[in-house]
Parts: structure tokens; C-alpha cells; sequence
């Protein structure tokens, strides 16, 4: 396992490549974090609907090749952006294969939490990744993948 200070000094190099140095801050449990998975029916159409596929593809817009998600490779998660429907859908197949593995005890056992991350980013670098979208104005953050993993392991040491 790398120390922070060691996922720290990834994180520089990657800036110094030109990912936007978004930092976290904080992790933010809301009211209600955790929700109860009571069956393997409402894992899979949780699952569908976090990956968009199944009842839930017609949500997914243009946006939704600019998502990152956590694939499981071996043991090692690995973050990848989804271009299609096809990228989606491998990653929910992965996670039913995995899940058999497990064999998730859903009597009152098996959760789901919900957290919300919180990162900012300097105000001298905000003007540089402002961009206009649709005619509204928003952010394009540009990152590899060894900074988001960066950021997902500073979220789960705050864990």
C-alpha cells in the first residue's frame, strides 16, 4: 500500500502532465447515506440505474461518455470513462459476476452507501477550465487516470 504522502507526489506529477489540480476536501454523509439492499432485484436495477443500462439507458445523455466508473480488474480497481452503451453494460456484467462470487446476504445485510465527495479547485486556476457547454457555462476537468485514482483513494482514507 503507497502512503498519501507517495499518492501525493503521483498526484504533482500529473499535474505537471496536465491533469486539473482538483483537490478534495471533504466527505459529506448527508442525512441518509446508507440504503438497504433487501434482494438481488433491487441490487441488479440499483446497479442498472448507477450505469445507465437496462430501463435505465434512455437517461443516458451526451454527458455520460464523460463519466468515470470503477471497474474491478483482478483485485485492482481501475477508472475508465464509457464511450457507449456496450462499455456500460461490460462493467454491469463484471459486477453480476463478481457479485456471484460474493454472495451478498440480503437479509438485512446488504447496503448501499451514498456519500458525496467534495473537491475544489484554486480560484487562480477556475478561469482556465471554464468553458461554455450548451450555451450554459461550466467546468471541464481534464485528469488521468493515476490522479482519479488519486482523488478515489483520498476519499476512501477519509472514509
Amino acid at each position: 500500500m503507497e502512503s498519501m504522502r507517495d499518492i501525493d507526489r503521483a498526484m504533482e506529477r500529473e499535474i505537471a502532465k496536465g491533469s486539473c489540480p482538483l483537490r478534495f476536501v471533504k466527505i459529506d454523509f448527508g442525512v441518509s447515506p446508507y440504503q438497504e439492499i433487501a434482494s438481488k432485484e433491487k441490487l441488479l436495477k440499483v446497479l442498472s440505474y448507477l450505469l445507465r443500462t437496462g430501463d435505465y439507458g434512455r437517461f443516458a445523455g451526451k454527458g455520460t461518455g464523460n463519466n468515470v466508473y470503477m471497474d474491478i480488474k483482478g483485485r485492482k480497481p481501475t477508472f475508465k470513462r464509457t464511450r457507449s452503451f456496450i462499455d456500460r453494460n461490460n462493467i454491469f456484467v463484471t459486477i453480476r459476476r463478481y457479485g456471484k462470487k460474493l454472495k451478498p446476504d440480503f437479509d438485512g445485510h446488504t447496503y448501499l452507501e451514498t456519500v458525496q465527495c467534495i473537491f475544489e479547485l484554486p480560484e487562480e486556476e477556475q478561469e482556465k477550465y471554464r468553458v461554455t457547454y450548451d450555451g450554459q457555462e461550466t467546468f471541464a476537468f481534464p485528469m488521468s487516470d493515476k490522479y482519479i485514482l488519486g482523488l478515489y483513494t483520498h476519499c476512501i482514507s477519509a472514509r
